[in-house]
């Protein structure tokens, strides 16, 4: 590129990150040498499709493009789209961390180079500069637990024989290998503040250097730095110990747990099911979200609104535990596809069941006046109304459990990728966040219901913001509110634009997203009020263009007439009465001047 200014385009949803760029690249011009042409941003935006509608008086030479979130499967249409419109346009990704199969996918969409979004200024400077020259800047140290989690040692189990302070030492290294594999994880998947990566940063640290220390005061090695060991231990970072046989510990009265650890961290005898690597993958995407505080972003109110934040994570995080141990009966009972076909909605009712029994505990009662009532029996009575609200609607339930089970391909805007393909364990990380924040709303529906009221399930489950009665009464009506707009509007509208509405996990709180599907059967099958809203919809599409395009017409004809015409009209009056009153005023001065 010679000395001429690089040409950038940057785009990025975070308003913060990109203003950091850029100030960050408008300091580094100013400190470079003349060597190297400077950098000039001549365009931003939040979305790539924004990109595609810009007109841009100059061609750009790179994009830099930010990914705060581990899907990428929605971003390589937009990609092309504009690889199209500017062929000679490169593109750098700032990215959290990626895994060498989505970097794989980077590259093979054209993609020329791959900067973490944490990365110095100056890596990106260099990097944007390889890239606009024609090559490409990939580097094998921005893999994520692939190559990071070899930092990690495990070690193996002490003979029978050993020493009392063997035992204790091995325990606390395998204690802190654990914390190592979540700092390591959270470091990797999550968008940090530069003073939350610095703590984390420092408390791996700390770690490494504890272990290293009782490594070297004990006379025996504890660590064992094999390098097969590691290659297992990628396998066991997100899975570990998270997919239990075991039921969580029960009390009388509530679903008891110490925090969401006690659910995350458990023993597994699920190993076919660790091997499978879809759901690893998977899994992989949902884990870390369901430790936050998974605030309600989404515009909607939502049954596990209500919970307090830590029973609202317990619930997810059983609900995704009880998921993947019906993945695991299914599995070993080797149904086949047909089987999944017919009874996916009863596996459904199956993993609500047990949630709600897990969740409350299966000998739970509460005394509601003079009666005492079982939690569990009372709520599951609730079952053909939850099934015809709530999980009759969840979609792609079959294709999910296919994919996983059968390694069945996945159809993504009718188009058919394999199950194990990137953009595949993508969607179907969505359909799996979607179906569990669903049946949690399932979970707490009845609870609504049956016990709303109640002053030991308001203290045991509710967020203390909303135990009066008044605010309960407010958020059920809020509740039936919006399953009525839903029924009569919003899902036939949904159904006349061929897209599911998914509810998500982000980084921030859940949100929702579109998915598209064919929906032509559910469309035509539309009676009634429903019916006629989607009338409407076609007749408002069909008649809101033209009566923009008159609007404007008779906008610009109407300013004609004030500027053109009325207008002119009073300033001609205006000019009429100022010569009036010049011409009195010069007969009144030449009256004067007669009589003098």
């Amino acid at each position: 590129m010679s000395d001429r200014p690089v040409k950038l385009v940057l785009v990025d949803d975070d308003s913060l990150w990109r203003l950091g760029l850029r100030t960050a690249l408008r300091e580094a011009n100013n400190l470079q040498d003349s060597s190297q042409g400077s950098l000039e941003i001549i365009a931003e935006t939040e979305q790539l499709e924004e990109l595609l509608d810009l007109e841009l008086t100059t061609t750009p030479d790179v994009l830099l493009l930010g990914v705060a979130t581990p899907y990428l499967d929605q971003l390589w249409q937009p990609c092309l789209q504009i690889q199209q419109k500017f062929p000679n346009l490169s593109i750098l990704l700032l990215s959290v961390p990626l895994t060498t199969e989505e970097l794989a996918q980077a590259r093979a969409r054209g993609i020329k180079g791959y900067c973490l979004r944490t990365e110095a200024i100056a890596t990106i400077i260099a990097a944007v500069h390889q890239i606009a020259g024609e090559e490409s800047f990939w580097s094998d140290r921005y893999l994520t637990k692939e190559i990071k989690a070899k930092e990690i040692k495990e070690i193996s189990a002490p003979p029978a024989n050993t020493t009392f302070l063997y035992r204790q030492a091995t325990t606390g290294v395998n204690h802190i290998n654990r914390e190592l594999e979540t700092i390591l994880t959270y470091l990797e998947r999550s968008q940090l503040s530069n003073i939350s990566w610095f703590f984390w940063s420092g408390r791996k640290r700390e770690l490494l250097a504890a272990r290293w220390l009782i490594n070297q005061l004990l006379p025996i090695s504890l660590v064992n730095s094999s390098s097969d060991i590691s290659s297992d231990l990628s396998t066991s970072i997100s899975l570990r110990k998270s997919l239990s046989t075991n039921s969580p510990r029960e009390s009388k009265d509530t679903y008891a747990t110490d925090d969401l650890t006690s659910i995350l961290l458990v023993e597994s005898d699920h190993q076919s099911l660790v091997a499978n690597s879809i759901i690893k993958k998977i899994y992989d995407r949902i884990q870390i979200p369901l430790e936050t505080e998974l605030f309600n972003l989404t515009g909607n109110t939502l049954e596990i609104d209500i919970l307090a934040s830590k029973k609202r994570r317990d619930l997810l995080s059983l609900i995704l535990n009880e998921f993947i141990t019906l993945c695991e009966d299914l599995s070993l009972s080797q149904v086949d596809q047909e089987y999944i076909k017919t009874n996916n909605q009863q596996l459904l009712q199956d993993l609500w069941a047990t949630t709600i029994t897990k969740f409350f505990g299966k000998y739970s009662s509460l005394k509601v006046g003079v009666e005492e009532q079982e939690i569990v029996a009372t709520l599951l009575l609730n079952r053909v109304i939850i099934q015809e609200e709530i999980l009759e609607k969840i979609p792609f339930v079959e294709e999910l459990l296919s994919q996983i089970l059968f390694t069945a391909n996945l159809t993504i805007d009718d188009t058919s990728y394999l199950g194990e393909s990137g953009e595949a364990i993508a969607r179907a990380g969505l359909i799996l966040e979607n179906l569990i924040i669903q049946v949690a709303n399932a979970v707490v529906q009845p609870l609504l219901n049956q016990f709303s009221e109640v002053e030991t399930i308001k203290l045991a489950f509710y967020d203390q913001k909303l135990i009066s009665a008044r605010d309960i009464t407010k958020f059920r009506n809020d509740l039936s509110w919006k399953y009525r707009l839903n029924n009569y509007f919003h899902e036939p509208k949904l159904m006349f634009e061929s897209s599911y509405q998914l509810y998500i996990f982000s980084e921030a709180g859940l949100r929702t997203t579109k998915v598209y599907a064919p929906r032509t059967q559910e469309l035509e099958a539309l009676t009634g009020l429903r019916y006629f809203f989607t009338l409407w919809l076609e007749l408002k599409d069909a008649i809101a263009p033209r009566f923009g395009t008159l609007t404007r017409l008779l906008g610009r004809g109407f300013v004609y007439l004030l500027t053109q015409i009325v207008g002119r009209g009073i300033g001609l009056v205006g000019k009429g009465i100022l010569q009036g009153i010049g011409n009195s005023f010069q007969e009144v001065r030449a009256g004067k001047g007669d009589r003098k």
